[in-house]
């Protein structure tokens, strides 16, 4: 494969693909980005490598004896975020795109990032949907929309008060991440701990230095939905987290108080919910029934962990 380089390195775009001991996943996700056509400006693959213990650095090294524009770099710090902001240092590009290791891009998922930037000079940040990709079946009641999203079908500024690009798509300009400190340490997967919004909470920080978040629905890519991922338990592990990490995330200064009036709203949704849902398996009816109290009872035992005034 090859491409165009363009003299002025702001065009190009620097792929960041943290991963930690999921091999056989990186190298698909690798083959998908050394499968990529030709672009109008040329592009770098750096691999962050969070102090795996499996085979990942092979898998690294195989890419880049064949690939010139990819790169490798071990960051020992666990943490997805600590990874994503080694993955931004280590960027050479004027524009940081980001995809999971469990990820694989469409054939012209680089040539839409390149020809939108193009054309919106003047965006920092935009990203694009993801489908569900399985290597399992998929259980009869699990819900149908889970693993995937498009939040539109037309190109264009998101409302991000509701709306947020997903960290297995985005791409920002580095000169704005690097202004903004990167990705909050405190948020974001870390070895086997669940924990999540630290891209979301990047894109509120965007907002408040006035900037607006871009959403392009030709840049694709498939994102695995591992069999463990299709069980009521990890949905709910999933609800709880989100609650937990929620005021850090969208920058809420919780009491007690709104804890427990949260949990008590959650309780009275899902016994109504439960008792009007329509006829649908029961993981399913429960799945969407509990998540205001599941989150609620997360966000509580963040508040009790921070040690905050119970006054």
């Amino acid at each position: 494969m090859s491409s165009s380089v363009l003299s002025n390195a702001f065009n190009m775009v620097s792929v960041v693909v943290c991963t930690r001991n999921r091999s056989a996943s990186l190298r698909r996700c690798l083959g998908s980005l050394m499968a990529q056509l030709p672009t109008a400006s040329s592009f770098e693959v750096i691999i962050v490598d969070n102090a795996s213990s499996d085979d990942t650095a092979d898998a690294a090294r195989e890419a880049l004896f064949r690939m010139s524009n990819f790169r490798y770099c071990l960051e020992s710090n666990p943490g997805l975020s600590h990874a994503r902001n080694r993955g931004i240092a280590e960027a050479t590009g004027g524009y940081v795109a980001f995809i999971d290791d469990d990820a694989e891009a469409y054939p012209d998922w680089i040539g839409q990032m390149v020809s939108f930037i193009g054309r919106a000079t003047s965006v920092v940040a935009f990203g694009g949907p993801y489908e569900r990709m399985v290597d399992s079946a998929v259980p009869a009641w699990f819900p149908p929309e889970y693993g995937s999203s498009m939040l539109s079908e037309r190109e264009g500024a998101l409302d991000t008060v509701t709306q947020f690009i997903s960290g297995t798509n985005m791409v920002f300009r580095r000169d704005v991440l690097l202004a903004l400190g990167g990705f909050r340490a405190e948020l974001g997967m870390s070895g086997n701990k669940i924990s999540y919004g630290e891209e979301t909470r990047l894109q509120i920080d965007l907002k408040r230095q006035g900037y607006q978040v871009f959403y392009v629905p030709r840049m694709r890519v498939k994102h695995l939905l591992p069999a463990e991922k299709m069980k009521l338990s990890w949905l709910i592990k999933s609800l709880y987290a989100v609650g937990r990490c929620s005021s850090v995330t969208f920058c809420q200064k919780r009491t007690l108080l709104s804890c427990c009036a949260g949990i008590c709203y959650g309780i009275v949704f899902a016994v109504r919910a439960l008792g009007t849902a329509p006829k649908s398996p029961l993981r399913r009816q429960i799945y969407y029934s509990v998540q205001p109290l599941v989150s609620e009872l997360g966000a509580l035992h963040q508040f009790l962990l921070e040690g905050h005034d119970r006054a």
